[in-house]
């Protein structure tokens, strides 16, 4: 039997044995090649190992047949228990493999990892790993280590902290909107650390677009596509859900147009016209007018107005205001006579009348009648009228000479050319003079004597009077013509 090598703790005892067969056998024991005095049994005993014992022993054995050497047996002394690399603290990503481990300067080793000091069952080599890191494996790590010669060590704690996967809370979502509108797009996240942002158009980046947040100012039909934002951290990556974005058209801006004059008296009306044919509203003083929604408004009321179109949602710039003016009708005039005057209640715009027909220029608030009939007047103020007054029947005082008017014809009457005057009377000297119903004279004083031909083509339609004068005797008659 050889000796065996032995590792041992310091202080306790040791014992090398050596097996021989023969008679008269004598052995010496050697301690790295020399003779250890007083070894010279069969067994070598140290009682107490220290540091200086350490070393290769043999043994030689000598008989009557000669001298045979053992084999070697080594003595080594285990070390002191003693931690010289501590577990590390990690931080590591949701799904990742993690190990700890530890380095001690001893043999003869066993090792029990703990988590929150409860032991991890089968964890007993010097690393720990765990596969597939979760949140569950948060928490304080340490590794109990034993050896045969020293007390029990234990690691500092290490602490294990799993950054979870960034998730999305809040997709953004698909917008509807009309060219010129703001367009805003939003992610919400959670979990995850520091992400980064970048949006994307039809799957290609959107340059600067890199917060929680993308905004379009003011969209046209080109910003349509869909929208998706691509979010990262150290751990993983995200896409979002698409979020379609639609920009309709605006309708074109209306233009309006009046079939009749916008300025008109009251009681009358206009209709405003709008270049759409559907999704119009109609405005007044930048109000909208209930259920004006047909491309034709009637309006009867001054104001502004205007005109939008909506189709689809979208809404046009409203139309270039039209401005509708409405005039008031002028009271109904009073005439009163006074000292052989005839006065309108009105003060400007009139328009005398005598038995229904337009006086020509007789415009002014007071009017001298000459011949008896029925005078009336109207008032016009920036072309509004009012009603005819009541009529004023009017007798003039003046006489017809019997000298003169049993033998006079004035014909045609009414007449569109030329006045016939003819006088069968005895022989005299006659004068014609034509006036216009406010006395004011229109033709030369022609002189005749039984006949003359009055011309009145150049004059304007209306009452005239023809006044026949005997220059010998004065005498003198008039008649009123109508001019055609």
């Amino acid at each position: 039997m050889q000796p065996s090598s032995q590792s041992v703790c310091a202080g306790t005892p040791v014992t090398f044995t050596v097996g021989a067969t023969g008679t008269g056998l004598q052995y010496q024991w050697r301690k790295n090649g020399i003779n250890i005095v007083g070894a010279t049994t069969a067994s070598y005993n140290i009682s107490s190992v220290s540091a200086s014992d350490a070393a290769d022993y043999d043994v030689m054995v000598t008989g009557e047949c000669g001298i045979q050497t053992s084999s070697t047996a080594t003595l080594s002394l285990n070390g002191v228990l003693l931690i010289t690399e501590h577990p590390a603290s990690k931080t590591v990503c949701a799904g990742s493999a993690v190990t700890f481990s530890v380095a001690v300067s001893a043999s003869g080793l066993t090792y029990q990892w703990r988590k929150e000091g409860i032991a991890i069952a089968g964890a007993t080599a010097s690393a720990y790993t765990i596969k597939g890191a979760t949140v569950a494996h948060q928490g304080n790590y340490d590794v109990v280590v034993t050896s045969t010669c020293s007390p029990i060590a234990t690691s500092n704690n290490a602490v294990l902290t799993i950054k979870p996967p960034v998730e999305i809370t809040d997709q953004p979502i698909e917008k509807v909107v009309c060219a010129g509108d703001q367009v805003t797009l939003s992610v919400t996240t959670t979990n995850g650390s520091n992400p980064s942002y970048q949006w994307r158009k039809d799957g290609a980046i959107i340059n600067g677009a890199i917060g929680t947040t993308f905004t379009i100012p003011s969209a046209s039909t080109m910003d349509a596509g869909n929208y998706d934002v691509v979010i990262t951290t150290t751990c993983n990556t995200v896409t979002s859900s698409i979020a379609p974005v639609t920009v309709k058209a605006v309708p074109a801006t209306p233009i309006i147009t009046a079939t009749t004059p916008t300025v008109f008296c009251d009681g009358n009306k206009v209709e405003l016209h709008s270049s759409t044919a559907n999704g119009n509203q109609w405005f007044k003083n930048g109000v909208g007018i209930e259920g004006a929604t047909e491309p034709i408004l009637t309006v009867k009321a001054a104001g502004d107005y205007t005109v939008i179109a909506k189709q689809e949602g979208c809404t046009s710039l409203a139309a270039a205001i039209q401005r509708v003016e409405v005039r008031s009708i002028p009271l109904k005039p009073v005439i009163i006579f006074n000292a052989d005057q005839l006065f309108s209640s009105a003060t400007a715009g009139n328009q005398w009348y005598f038995n229904g027909t337009a006086i020509a220029g007789a415009i002014a608030n007071t009017f001298k009648p000459l011949l008896s009939g029925v005078y009336s007047v109207k008032v016009n103020v920036d072309g509004c009228e009012s009603e005819m007054s009541d009529v004023f029947n009017y007798v003039s005082t003046a006489v017809n000479s019997p000298e003169l008017e049993p033998y006079l014809i004035i014909a045609p009457n009414p007449v569109k050319e030329t006045l016939l005057i003819k006088y069968q009377g005895a022989p005299a000297k006659l004068t014609a003079t034509l006036l216009d119903i406010s006395g004011r004279k229109m033709s030369a004083t022609s002189i005749f004597t039984n006949k003359y031909n009055l011309s009145m083509m150049h004059l304007a339609k209306g009452i005239y009077i023809v006044v026949i004068t005997n220059e010998r005797t004065g005498y003198r008659t008039q008649k009123s013509i109508i001019k055609q």
